[in-house]
């Protein structure tokens, strides 16, 4: 479309030109003598990347946003529903980051270390941290870094749904952002992961997880299960 109304300009021809969002609208009602399945791109989403084969029917049926998770997992109702996060170390290739899980309903905290942000990598952390904890997951609410954009298919392999959070909404899974804070104040930002072993850090994991939290009337989260 772009091409043949630049050719038009540059012909000095006396056409009335229409513009290029006329044109689609032409093509999408369907009545023109180009249809929209003669489109090189059926589909488009402005500002994010394209979306094509197996991955985008699989997440379609597994990834949703956050604004139609179900009550019971907004109200804190029942276990099952987490919250997840990355945590970067220092930002350079083969340097470790964490991964976090948390149950919304008791702020129960996980986490493993995973190097780099590869998507699959990052995928297998989870898998192995919810096996590893026989964890029962109905919903998972994330962010929508680069990280997680496989994660629909450990949800379809876990039989799952994911929430993903408006963009710089991070208040919307705000235990999960507690919770990597006070693993901040342990590890600063930039820290090298690859000097601290799983040991520290399941210490400091067992740390959060037993203490006590006015909101549980001084329970911990290990009380709460």
């Amino acid at each position: 479309v772009e091409v043949t109304i630049y050719k038009i300009k540059t012909m000095n021809l006396n056409i009335k030109i229409p513009s290029i969002r006329q044109v689609f609208r032409w093509i999408n009602s369907n009545r023109w003598k180009i249809k929209r399945k003669d489109r090189l791109r059926t589909s488009y989403v402005k500002g994010r990347k394209r979306k094509v084969g197996i991955f985008a029917q699989i997440t379609n049926k597994y990834v949703f946003p956050i604004w139609i998770r179900p009550k019971s997992a907004d109200l804190r109702l029942e276990e099952g529903h987490f919250e997840g996060d990355l945590i970067i170390g220092k930002q350079y290739n083969g340097y470790q980051n964490i991964v976090t899980l948390n149950d919304r309903k008791t702020r129960k905290l996980y986490a493993t270390f995973v190097r780099s942000k590869d998507p699959w990598k990052v995928n297998e952390a989870f898998r192995k941290m919810i096996k590893d904890n026989n964890l029962k997951v109905k919903t998972l609410t994330l962010d929508n870094g680069i990280e997680f954009e496989r994660i629909g298919i450990l949800a379809k392999h876990l039989n799952f749904k994911v929430y993903l959070c408006d963009p710089y909404a991070s208040f919307q899974r705000g235990s999960n952002e507690h919770l990597n804070g006070m693993i901040r104040k342990m590890w600063k930002k930039g820290t090298d992961f690859n000097l601290v072993s799983n040991e520290e850090l399941q210490r400091v994991i067992n740390l959060i997880n037993n203490m006590p939290r006015k909101n549980f009337n001084w329970y911990s989260a290990n009380q709460m299960r």
